[in-house]
């Protein structure tokens, strides 16, 4: 898929925008370059959902713009069942989820998941990760999270790991990101890190986020490792 526009589409249920999927006799290798994925809506994944039996998912220089889910996974939903996994300069820009995930929800599943180059702004949650969530871990790097917001935990970043995980990398890596201007109604006003969950952030900037109730700028367990992180005019 190059040079595409996917706007202002509906689905009752799954995939407003486009859903793709493979089948077990062949599993599916797609790649989305340069596609335009507006104003779409559905109860989840409004802009794109990727569906089990993917050999390997990538989407590059993509606009995902003001789309909708009422449920989960506002612009773009990458599910279980992947090898591999990448989004590289991509635009998240004010998509809405009812509930976790308004930019991106990455359930991870996956042998190889990561984010890179990609710009997270305005995107806004119902509950959980406003910019981005996830099951589970994965790399994200030279990412900028700006001015989105949670109702709940994770203005920014929400990592989560649910008792019945099928994950397999429990880590989040966070590498030379820019985390700035994000607010939650809860906890974590830029990242927040289920008590399950453990990220790794490096070389990253976490400025002027905000949380009504604790870690305007980070939230995060124990055994989380920090190395080379500026964490500044939080509240």
């Amino acid at each position: 898929y190059e040079n595409c526009e996917i706007s202002y589409n509906k689905a009752a249920s799954i995939g407003g925008g486009m859903i793709i999927t493979g089948t077990e006799d062949q599993p599916t290798s797609v790649v989305m370059k340069n596609v335009q994925v507006i104003g779409n809506e559905a109860k989840e994944g409004g802009g794109v959902r990727t569906q089990d039996r993917f050999q390997s998912f990538e989407a590059v220089g993509c606009t995902f713009k003001d789309n909708k889910a009422t449920s989960f996974a506002g612009g773009l939903l990458i599910f279980f069942g992947l090898e591999n996994a990448k989004v590289k300069n991509c635009l998240f820009e004010n998509n809405t989820a009812g509930t976790q995930g308004g930019g991106m929800y990455v359930m991870s599943a996956l042998v190889n998941c990561e984010v890179t180059g990609c710009t997270f702004k305005g995107n806004t949650a119902g509950t959980e990760g406003g910019g981005l969530w996830s099951q589970g871990g994965f790399l994200l790097k030279d990412c900028v999270f700006d001015g989105n917001h949670a109702e709940q935990a994770g203005g920014g970043i929400c990592t989560d790991v649910f008792a019945n995980t099928r994950v397999r990398h429990p880590v989040l890596y966070v590498e030379d990101c820019v985390v700035t201007n994000n607010t939650s109604g809860t906890n974590g006003g830029g990242i927040y890190a289920d008590t399950a969950s453990y990220i790794s952030i490096s070389d990253t900037e976490i400025t002027g986020n905000t949380s009504k109730l604790e870690g305007g700028g980070l939230w995060i367990v124990d055994d989380s490792k920090l190395r080379n992180v500026t964490i500044t005019g939080n509240r």
